[in-house]
């Protein structure tokens, strides 16, 4: 045979094959379009009925979830979402509850000159006749003492000093004594200013004189709201206070991420991006996870101040909003980074949740009432910290920088720290009112910078994930990792 022939034969049958080839590719390309516009139309139907359901028609979304019609696990992560929210409104109000003056003790009006927080026999009793004895042996379990009242108060109790001093141990427990001595102390200072004031004001105190828990930073010297009610903390949303910036830094990204919410998510405008219903849910976690941030963090340092009971309980809500801005941080992240490996991407997700559960347990049972804010940001930011893991480990699997995938989204990784370091090391040093006492009092304080450090970084997460979404849909795993 002709050696060029020979040679012709063998170029055809490599042309042929690489035809073969390209077409195998267009086919299944041509599937993962038809299978992505049919997931688009049941997500535009699942919208459909969500919305429907939004607006009040329930019985049709039931009519769906009973006939089949409808995707039973969208129902059940509606379902699921709207328990979620009336569990987590009812904490809110509990929480309200709880933060009453004088809860759970009910203490009748009383005026007292000689108060004291010592130890006193006769103002011990004096008080003792004006509160209900069993919001007070309610006070006793409440604080894990281990005392045992009987059902009722009899004459011979108020001679026995073993039971006052319980009695007083309570009443400092719950504020009541500081409270009178405050009230007495600043009586007539209170009369004058409200004297001389015409309209509404909140009225602010300089740091020594202030009570322990609201003393977190010697460095800010005036400005503080202390001993104030629901209804004036409200009020003090719209009085300048060394809280003013920290409030609404966190009440405007609560707006932003609601935006992106109806935007993105009811409106559907990230819909075409996203190929599979789980992108669909861990984007919708990430923004509520962030909404549900925000908020808690607006209710801690708006309602922190009326006293350290509030304090306390609204600490512990703003840590678990805390754990969950970043459990949603991590895991919508691992869903669209390991999307092409589903085995590493659970194993993270398993192990983030548990470290994130252990660390809001952990904090929520060890909140006392004069504890520092310092103190419970060190393991927050080790868990932030350990989100390199993973992301080394998607820089490998996906052959390091020679991969322009890698290129385009492996440094937004260190913008994102870049960021929150920015706003740690602020918190941490204290800077820059560490350097300048009273000169940052109500502007550019550390707290503050922290929370416009975090509010940015929820950001850029969540419009990094929407240009990854992007990436994804027109470069499936198959073609990236290949």
């Amino acid at each position: 045979m002709d050696p060029l022939e020979s040679e012709n034969d063998r170029r055809t049958k490599e042309l042929a094959a690489k035809i073969s080839q390209l077409k195998n590719i267009a086919i299944e390309i041509d599937d993962d379009t038809a299978e992505h516009n049919r997931f688009l139309e049941t997500m535009r139907s699942d919208f459909g009925t969500a919305r429907d359901f939004l607006g009040g028609s329930s019985r049709r979304l039931t009519d769906a979830l009973i006939s089949g019609k409808s995707d039973r696990r969208t129902m059940y992560y509606v379902i699921g979402g709207i328990v979620f929210s009336f569990i987590f409104l009812y904490y809110i109000v509990s929480s309200f509850r709880r933060v009453t003056k004088g809860y759970p003790l009910k203490i009748h009006p009383i005026i007292v000159e000689n108060t004291t927080v010592d130890f006193n026999r006769d103002f011990i009793r004096r008080i003792l006749q004006r509160i209900e004895y069993n919001t007070l042996r309610g006070a006793v379990i409440d604080l894990g003492l281990q005392e045992a009242l009987p059902a009722v108060m009899s004459e011979t109790m108020q001679q026995d000093e073993r039971f006052l001093r319980i009695i007083h141990k309570v009443l400092l427990e719950y504020e009541i004594l500081n409270d009178m001595v405050r009230n007495r102390l600043y009586r007539a200072a209170e009369q004058s200013y409200k004297s001389k004031s015409k309209s509404k004001q909140i009225r602010l105190y300089s740091f020594d004189k202030v009570p322990k828990y609201l003393q977190s930073n010697p460095f800010i010297h005036t400005g503080y709201r202390y001993g104030l009610g629901i209804k004036d903390c409200l009020i003090s949303l719209l009085h300048f206070n060394n809280e003013t910036i920290n409030i609404w830094s966190h009440l405007i990204g609560a707006v932003i991420f609601l935006y992106f919410l109806f935007r993105d998510i009811y409106m559907g405008t990230a819909l075409p991006l996203l190929r599979s219903t789980s992108d669909y849910y861990f984007v919708l976690f990430y923004t509520v996870s962030v909404i549900i941030c925000m908020i808690c963090s607006v209710l801690f340092h708006l309602f922190g101040c009326i006293s350290s009971r509030a304090f306390a309980e609204f600490l512990k809500l703003d840590l678990c909003g805390i754990g969950f801005g970043i459990l949603g941080c991590y895991l919508c992240g691992l869903h669209l980074a390991f999307e092409c490996y589903r085995d590493w991407r659970i194993r993270y997700e398993t192990l983030i949740i548990s470290i994130m559960f252990i660390a809001v347990i952990y904090y929520i049972q060890g909140v006392k009432r004069y504890i520092t804010r310092n103190i419970h940001v060190t393991l927050f930011v080790i868990i932030s910290l350990l989100g390199f893991l993973p992301g080394f480990h998607w820089y490998l699997l996906h052959g390091g920088w020679s991969n322009g995938f890698v290129q385009h989204f492996f440094p937004k990784l260190f913008v994102l720290y870049g960021i929150l370091g920015i706003g740690t090391f602020a918190y941490l040093t204290k800077f820059p009112e560490r350097w300048f006492p009273g000169s940052f009092d109500f502007f550019f304080a550390s707290h503050q910078i922290w929370h416009i450090c975090a509010l940015g970084a929820f950001i850029w997460w969540y419009q990094n994930g929407i240009e990854l979404l992007q990436y994804r849909l027109t470069n499936p795993c198959k073609i990236a990792v290949n």
